[in-house]
């Protein structure tokens, strides 16, 4: 059975590549991680935080000490996510953020639900509660509306 692991940014950087092994990486913004060795990866960039109104409305202070607008998770990016599980149905998924908490989880937890792969979650989190309720909410509007169009 395939699996989806959820790690932090260390855990992600202890985890030797692996042949086969699809690797979603989520950095805040500009801070993305060195990847060498892993034959696919797909990147997203966007912050931690749960309402977009917020996110849009105020600036946060990056790794590297200066100050930018907050970027929030997308449709454009759940609908990539989406592509990301259609290319790769079976293989396992390695999906890191920073904290290995919230925005990994949401992704980890969504891939679970939605393709049956078995849900290893590693390092700092020990359930899949804290998840990014931003994140699930659009992915999961995602299978809606694809579900919507094969009505139509």
């Amino acid at each position: 059975m395939a699996t989806v692991t959820v790690l932090s940014r260390s855990g992600m950087k202890a985890e030797p590549p692996r042949p086969g092994v699809v690797v979603i990486s989520i950095s805040d913004p500009g801070d993305p991680l060195a990847l060498d060795g892993w034959d696919t990866v797909y990147r997203f960039e966007f912050d931690d935080c749960e309402d977009r109104e917020a996110i849009l409305a105020h600036t946060t202070k990056r790794r590297d000490g200066s100050f930018g607008k907050m970027v929030a998770f997308t449709e454009a990016m759940a609908c990539e996510i989406m592509k990301i599980l259609a290319e790769h149905p079976w293989q396992d998924i390695i999906v890191h953020c920073n904290a290995g908490v919230s925005r990994s989880v949401a992704v980890g937890r969504f891939i679970n639900e939605e393709t049956g792969r078995k849900l290893r979650l590693l390092g700092n989190c020990w359930s899949d509660e804290n998840a990014n309720g931003l994140v699930l909410r659009l992915l999961h509007r995602q299978v809606w509306l694809a579900a919507e169009l094969a009505i139509e």
